[in-house]
């Protein structure tokens, strides 16, 4: 290996989410392992992110925020942000109808995604078919002859017409088994399996495995339908008692709503977001997890904050969505619920709360000795490593 080697890692990272902690985590893999990473959003970095946090600023930039140089994008980006009464950066209005129409965005985009390509060794793209900047990306890999490793975060619909350019792929990274399907092997068969680790690890591991019956349970993720909000909700309103909590962590732009909506209920609380470095508190309160994901129309193929849950060794609940299934088989964690049905709720629900204290500590030990076992932040990192040394 060559001191030095420069790795793109490239997706549209404008979300506070697992994508964006993965790719901090394999960034600081390479770092470790005298690579050269660069990260770049295919679209424009908010003002506050929570990669940020985490490295260094002069491992990131954006394609938007490079296009800014030819002063025709820079014009209309300018244009833009007055109408729109500086609600973010320059940077996120430089596509705008405008620059598209009279300012050849198209090309200058094409452009500066091949002038990255061409100046790494390997790309790594995360992300899923239809984000925005892959064909460009792939094209362009082809073109210059740089392999390319795409880390997929979205399950692909059976019914969904892959793409000839996927054939440019060099290997695909899947979270599990239960994260791919045919219509995308049979357009390019070449993939490795590696899951997601905790990237505040070290304190959830030190948080000790449950001693009591279960009363306090979390729910972390963007608010909305996708991660089933007010479903949980509800059906806490119905089935949860006086003496047990349900907070929230995340945001949207129902908040407020639903902040207003479940005022009269104590024991429900909108925590709105965090950093990541404060799971820690909200883990060590808790006792269980809950993840309401669709099942049937869901793209997540974790999430993040199930193996931040197992790395607690907190008891979890939870729809059979991306990961999940897989990560806890074969363990005593087995407590499913489909959402759309409030009495598989109620069920699973009460079988939790019923636990006595010494079945609640031995699962928690458990499942936190499966992620010691399977999901340790070294092991995931070696994974990428190792997958990164073939094609550097």
């Amino acid at each position: 290996m060559i001191k030095g080697k420069k790795i793109l890692l490239i997706a549209p990272f404008n979300a506070r989410g697992g994508r964006e902690i993965e790719a901090c985590l394999i960034a600081e893999a390479l770092l470790k392992n005298n690579f050269e990473p660069l990260l770049v959003c295919t679209t424009f970095f908010p003002k506050k992110h929570l990669m940020h946090d985490h490295l260094n600023q002069k491992y990131f930039n954006s394609v938007y925020r490079k296009l800014l140089k030819h002063p025709i994008i820079l014009f209309f980006a300018g244009i833009s942000m007055l109408k729109n009464k500086f609600k973010y950066g320059i940077s996120a209005f430089a596509s705008n109808a405008w620059s598209k129409r009279y300012g050849k965005f198209d090309m200058y985009y094409e452009d500066e995604i091949v002038q990255l390509i061409k100046n790494a060794q390997v790309a790594l793209f995360l992300g899923q078919l239809t984000s925005p900047g892959l064909k460009q990306i792939s094209i362009a890999c082809n073109q210059e002859k740089i392999p390319l490793i795409f880390r997929m975060t979205g399950v692909l619909d059976s019914s969904f017409r892959v793409p000839d350019y996927i054939k440019n792929v060099s290997t695909f990274v899947h979270q599990s088994e239960s994260n791919f399907s045919s219509n995308l092997t049979a357009v390019n068969p070449n993939f490795h399996l590696i899951d997601q680790c905790a990237l505040a690890e070290e304190q959830l591991l030190c948080i000790p495995p449950l001693n009591s019956k279960i009363k306090n349970y979390l729910v972390i993720g963007e608010l909305g339908e996708a991660k089933g909000t007010r479903i949980l909700a509800s059906y806490f309103c119905k089935y949860g008692l006086e003496s047990e909590t349900l907070t929230f962590i995340g945001t949207s732009e129902e908040l407020e709503d639903l902040r207003n909506e479940y005022r009269s209920k104590s024991n429900i609380v909108f925590a709105g977001q965090i950093r990541n470095t404060e799971l820690f508190e909200y883990f060590s309160k808790s006792h269980c997890l809950i993840i309401g994901s669709n099942t049937r129309n869901s793209f997540e193929t974790g999430p993040l904050v199930g193996v931040e849950a197992m790395a607690s060794g907190r008891i979890i609940i939870s729809t059979r969505v991306g990961a999940m299934s897989d990560r806890l088989e074969g363990t005593n964690n087995q407590f499913w619920f489909d959402r759309e049905n409030e009495h598989s709720f109620e069920k699973v629900l009460s079988h939790v709360r019923n636990l006595s204290k010494n079945d609640a500590q031995e699962i928690s030990i458990q499942i936190k000795e499966r992620y010691m076992e399977k999901y340790k932040k070294d092991i995931i990192q070696r994974h990428y490593i190792e997958l990164i040394k073939k094609y550097a």
